[in-house]
Protein backbone atom coordinates (compact mmCIF):
# COMPACT_ATOMS: atom_id res chain seq x y z
CA UNK A 1 0.00 0.00 0.00
CA UNK A 2 1.22 3.48 -0.88
CA UNK A 3 1.02 6.49 1.39
CA UNK A 4 -0.20 9.69 -0.21
CA UNK A 5 2.14 12.65 0.26
CA UNK A 6 0.06 15.38 -1.37
CA UNK A 7 -2.29 16.15 -4.24
CA UNK A 8 -1.59 18.47 -7.16
CA UNK A 9 -3.70 19.74 -10.04
CA UNK A 10 -1.85 19.69 -13.36
CA UNK A 11 -3.55 20.28 -16.73
CA UNK A 12 -6.96 19.71 -15.12
CA UNK A 13 -5.82 16.30 -13.87
CA UNK A 14 -5.66 15.40 -10.23
CA UNK A 15 -2.28 13.79 -9.55
CA UNK A 16 -1.53 11.92 -6.37
CA UNK A 17 2.11 12.06 -5.30
CA UNK A 18 3.12 8.82 -3.69
CA UNK A 19 5.89 8.43 -1.13
CA UNK A 20 8.14 6.58 -3.56
CA UNK A 21 7.77 9.46 -6.09
CA UNK A 22 5.47 7.53 -8.43
CA UNK A 23 2.55 9.60 -9.70
CA UNK A 24 -0.85 8.01 -10.02
CA UNK A 25 -3.67 9.49 -11.98
CA UNK A 26 -6.75 9.61 -9.78
CA UNK A 27 -9.18 11.44 -12.01
CA UNK A 28 -9.17 12.76 -15.55
CA UNK A 29 -12.53 14.44 -15.11
CA UNK A 30 -11.79 16.86 -12.31
CA UNK A 31 -14.43 19.57 -12.53
CA UNK A 32 -12.43 22.78 -12.79
CA UNK A 33 -15.16 24.86 -14.36
CA UNK A 34 -17.01 27.75 -12.88
CA UNK A 35 -20.79 27.80 -12.93
CA UNK A 36 -21.05 29.99 -16.05
CA UNK A 37 -18.74 27.72 -18.09
CA UNK A 38 -20.67 24.67 -16.91
CA UNK A 39 -23.97 26.21 -18.06
CA UNK A 40 -22.51 26.99 -21.49
CA UNK A 41 -21.17 23.44 -21.89
CA UNK A 42 -24.55 21.97 -20.89
CA UNK A 43 -26.37 24.17 -23.38
CA UNK A 44 -23.86 23.24 -26.10
CA UNK A 45 -24.27 19.56 -25.21
CA UNK A 46 -28.05 19.74 -25.55
CA UNK A 47 -27.75 21.56 -28.88
CA UNK A 48 -25.30 19.01 -30.26
CA UNK A 49 -27.50 16.11 -29.20
CA UNK A 50 -30.59 17.74 -30.73
CA UNK A 51 -28.84 18.36 -34.06
CA UNK A 52 -27.34 14.86 -34.07
CA UNK A 53 -30.76 13.28 -33.56
CA UNK A 54 -32.37 15.63 -36.09
CA UNK A 55 -29.81 14.54 -38.68
CA UNK A 56 -30.44 10.86 -37.86
CA UNK A 57 -27.05 10.00 -36.37
CA UNK A 58 -26.38 7.79 -33.39
CA UNK A 59 -23.37 8.69 -31.27
CA UNK A 60 -21.57 5.71 -32.80
CA UNK A 61 -22.33 6.82 -36.36
CA UNK A 62 -21.25 10.38 -35.64
CA UNK A 63 -18.02 9.14 -34.08
CA UNK A 64 -17.23 6.80 -36.98
CA UNK A 65 -18.08 9.35 -39.68
CA UNK A 66 -16.32 12.30 -38.05
CA UNK A 67 -13.24 10.47 -36.77
CA UNK A 68 -13.91 11.80 -33.26
CA UNK A 69 -13.87 9.00 -30.71
CA UNK A 70 -17.16 7.70 -29.35
CA UNK A 71 -16.07 8.42 -25.80
CA UNK A 72 -15.30 12.03 -26.74
CA UNK A 73 -18.70 12.46 -28.41
CA UNK A 74 -20.36 11.06 -25.29
CA UNK A 75 -18.34 13.35 -22.99
CA UNK A 76 -19.20 16.39 -25.11
CA UNK A 77 -22.91 15.50 -25.06
CA UNK A 78 -22.85 15.13 -21.29
CA UNK A 79 -20.93 18.40 -20.81
CA UNK A 80 -17.99 16.61 -19.20
CA UNK A 81 -15.39 18.13 -21.54
CA UNK A 82 -14.93 21.39 -23.38
CA UNK A 83 -14.42 20.53 -27.08
CA UNK A 84 -11.80 22.36 -29.09
CA UNK A 85 -12.75 24.60 -31.98
CA UNK A 86 -11.33 22.04 -34.40
CA UNK A 87 -13.52 19.30 -32.92
CA UNK A 88 -16.59 21.53 -33.20
CA UNK A 89 -15.81 22.25 -36.87
CA UNK A 90 -15.30 18.55 -37.65
CA UNK A 91 -18.56 17.58 -35.95
CA UNK A 92 -20.46 20.40 -37.70
CA UNK A 93 -19.04 19.33 -41.05
CA UNK A 94 -20.09 15.74 -40.43
CA UNK A 95 -23.60 16.87 -39.51
CA UNK A 96 -23.57 19.13 -42.62
CA UNK A 97 -24.32 22.26 -40.60
CA UNK A 98 -22.42 25.48 -40.10
CA UNK A 99 -20.48 25.52 -36.80
CA UNK A 100 -22.55 28.52 -35.72
CA UNK A 101 -25.64 26.24 -35.69
CA UNK A 102 -24.03 24.26 -32.89
CA UNK A 103 -23.67 27.52 -30.98
CA UNK A 104 -27.27 28.58 -31.52
CA UNK A 105 -28.58 27.95 -28.02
Amino acid sequence: MFLVKYFQIYNNLLICHICDNIKYLLSSALPCLNFREEKILKRFALRLKALRLQKGFTQEELAYTSGVSLSQIARIETARINPTLCTIVVIASTLKVHPRELMDF
